[in-house]
Formats: C-alpha cells, sequence, structure tokens
C-alpha cells in the first residue's frame, strides 16, 4: 500500500516538473543508472549491470527524440551528438562490462547537467512540455 502510495506521487511529481526540471532529473537519473552500473561492474553481477545502463542509455534515446531540430537549430544538433555518443559508450560498456567506457562520459553529463541546472529562461516559449513524445517514468528511479 505505502509503495503504491509512493509511486503515485512520484509520479505525480515527474509530471509536475517544468521542462528545465524534467532535463536536469533525466540527467540526474542517468548519472545514478551509470554509477550504480558501475559498482555492478566490479561485482560481477552482468544482470544488474545490463539493467542499470540499459535504464541510461534509454534516457539519452528519449532526450534523443525529443530534440526539435527546427528550433534548436545549432545547439540541438550539438546534443544530438552527444546524446548519440553517450548511448554509443553505454551500449559499448554494457557489452565489453569495461567502466572505461562510462569514465569518459560521467564527466561530460555532469557538466551538461550543471549547465540546464543554472540555465534560466522563459519556458512559455518553449513548443510543450514533452516535445509531444511521453517516455515511460516508472523505468527511471533514482536509487540511492
Amino acid at each position: 500500500m505505502i509503495d503504491s502510495a509512493l509511486k503515485i506521487y512520484n509520479r505525480q511529481k515527474i509530471e509536475n516538473m517544468s521542462q528545465k526540471d524534467m532535463i536536469v532529473f533525466l540527467y540526474d537519473s542517468a548519472l545514478n543508472s551509470i554509477e550504480i552500473a558501475r559498482g555492478y561492474i566490479s561485482k560481477k553481477d552482468i544482470n544488474e549491470t545490463h539493467r542499470h545502463l540499459d535504464q541510461a542509455r534509454s534516457i539519452f534515446v528519449h532526450l534523443l527524440g525529443t530534440l526539435n531540430m527546427e528550433i534548436g537549430g545549432e545547439v540541438a544538433q550539438k546534443l544530438s551528438s552527444l546524446y548519440a555518443y553517450f548511448v554509443e559508450k553505454i551500449t559499448v560498456a554494457n557489452v565489453t562490462k569495461e567502466p572505461k567506457e562510462l569514465d569518459d562520459i560521467i564527466p561530460l553529463i555532469s557538466e551538461l547537467r550543471n549547465s540546464w541546472a543554472d540555465l534560466s529562461f522563459d519556458e512559455s516559449l518553449l513548443p510543450s512540455k514533452t516535445g509531444n513524445k511521453s517516455m515511460d517514468f516508472q523505468a527511471i528511479s533514482v536509487e540511492a
């Protein structure tokens, strides 16, 4: 019962986030999943490594899919390249179980996350909150 109520609360909290807060949340979730996966790599737990890396990969695939190239222009193109790079490195790490692949992208993701967190702009100028594409936020968890 409590677990169900907590899921409902978290879902409502996520659904009511501003676009900026949602992007920061997604970066935080991806970083968290990557860090957890790194721990499972060292424990040689293939299933949990895969599960957490797949969560992180899914986040960047989602972010890639929500980019508006017409409105975003050069910034959207650069983000697209970065997100594709993150997906590639996460996929390679998942196959090879080499944490070095993740170490290469963690600072980049952290820098992007911090840039978004520091950004201030009028979100009403944006076309829509989710870019008309949804994501199953049940699959995203911020675990300690």
